[in-house]
């Protein structure tokens, strides 16, 4: 009588033990050479400081109306510690925003008038590289930038900008002086 409780009982502890461990959990099958990547909620970018670097624009620039405006522009690292951007883009223009403004040929310039913002599209496919700059102190980077508001006018049109060009990365901020463009 013993001998047939503790063999109902040994079985139960055992069924218990088998059923823990065979738990069902439903797997999904993986897709053949499907890879999920799992991004965080909040991408964080490490600024990169700016102390001593400058970007040197020229005061005046000439321009044709209707025709390309490219304005050569330095990235100069005056700072005592070595700079490096490893968001660098190898076309210039992915690097900076254009802001600018029409100035009133008949009247005094309103300082409270806006700018407007021109930042390049980067384009998905092909992917544009990234090259990473480094400016050791004293160092420059010589720069072209295109200013796509004078080819966007009549030719013959004239016309007066002022100009401010700052870099559109998500690590490095910094902003020129303005300038002025004269579009003739």
């Amino acid at each position: 009588m013993y001998s047939h409780r503790f063999f109902i009982l040994l079985t139960a502890v055992v069924a218990a033990v088998f059923a823990a461990g065979c738990a069902s959990v439903k797997e999904e099958p993986a897709e053949p050479g499907h890879i999920k990547l799992k991004r965080p909620d909040k991408i964080v970018y490490e600024q990169i400081p700016n102390a001593g670097c400058e970007l040197i624009v020229p005061q005046d620039i000439r321009a044709v109306a209707g025709n390309q405006c490219l304005v050569n522009v330095q990235l100069l690292n005056g700072g005592r510690r070595s700079l490096v951007i490893k968001e660098w883009y190898m076309i210039d223009n992915y690097n900076f925003s254009i802001f600018y403004r029409r100035l009133p040929s008949n009247k005094p310039a309103d300082p409270q008038a806006p700018f407007q913002r021109y930042t390049p599209t980067i384009p998905l496919k092909p992917l544009p590289q990234h090259s990473e700059l480094r400016l050791h102190p004293g160092n420059r980077a010589m720069l072209t930038v295109e200013l796509p508001f004078v080819a966007q006018l009549l030719p013959g049109d004239s016309a007066v900008y002022e100009v401010c060009i700052a870099s559109s990365l998500k690590t490095f901020k910094l902003a020129s002086k303005r300038f002025t463009v004269y579009v003739e």
